[in-house]
């Protein structure tokens, strides 16, 4: 007596199917729900080092190109790694759980679109881990802005019926800046004259705004003197006009 072969994949493998499908529907949600928790706490480990590397880039001072390489790799794996989620998020499809066929197109169409999904974040991978090889050159090999000592950015503005003087340099290392600023009289006489010690930035940076009685000063005199912490005794000087 022979045995007749019928295949598995019948409508009774479709129904129970559907019935899997129905019945785990709160269980997907609550894994997906899961998945994007586990996401959310990576992310925070990712926005805390990001933090700490970004101070430590901003200390460096690299010019803008570089410093976009290294931030842009960093935003490639982050949508790397959401789109790993992405592909095990479940693919909503209407159908009739009733009807065989619908239940097999449903099934065959999230098949396609997770593996569309995976496709495109293997390609966010290889592109990702390109660029993360690209940025540990570029962090390599570039160097630091170089800045001058003698380009002070200076602007003189009336506020509140009085001068007031903005001051932006870099310094380098010190500790403090002594910052002198007078009204220049005609005949290069000097009138009233504010002074003010600065503490710079840990990065050098210089940033400061002066105010004079007088409301209306149209040419000044601004003095920087500080020690560098190898010991130089520097002194910029700059004449400035009111330029509005």
């Amino acid at each position: 007596m022979t045995t007749s072969v019928v295949p598995k994949i019948n409508d009774a493998y479709w129904f129970d199917y559907s019935e899997n499908i129905l019945n785990g529907a709160h269980k997907r949600r609550d894994d997906s729900a899961a998945l994007i928790q586990k996401l959310v706490v990576w992310l925070w480990g990712i926005y805390t080092a990001s933090a700490a590397i970004g101070f430590a880039l901003s200390g460096k001072e690299l010019t803008f190109w570089p410093a976009f390489i290294i931030a842009s790799a960093s935003g490639a794996l982050i949508l790397v790694y959401w789109g790993t989620v992405w592909v095990q998020m479940p693919v909503q499809i209407a159908f009739d759980p009733r009807v065989p066929k619908q239940i097999k197109q449903a099934y065959n169409k999230s098949v396609r679109i997770k593996s569309r999904r995976l496709n495109i974040t293997l390609f966010g991978s290889v592109v990702a881990a390109i660029m993360v090889s690209i940025a540990l050159i570029v962090a390599s090999v570039s160097k630091p802005v170089k800045h001058d000592y003698s380009d002070i950015q200076t602007t003189i503005d009336t506020i509140d019926g009085k001068s007031v003087l903005s001051v932006l340099a870099w310094v380098g290392e010190t500790k403090k800046v002594t910052v002198t600023a007078s009204e220049l009289l005609k005949n290069d006489e000097q009138g009233e004259k504010v002074k003010a010690v600065i503490l710079p930035t840990k990065q050098g940076l210089l940033q400061t705004s002066m105010t004079f009685n007088k409301e209306s000063i149209n040419h000044m005199h601004v003095q920087l003197q500080w020690t560098s912490n190898k010991g130089n005794e520097i002194n910029i000087s700059k004449n400035i006009k009111k330029t509005n």
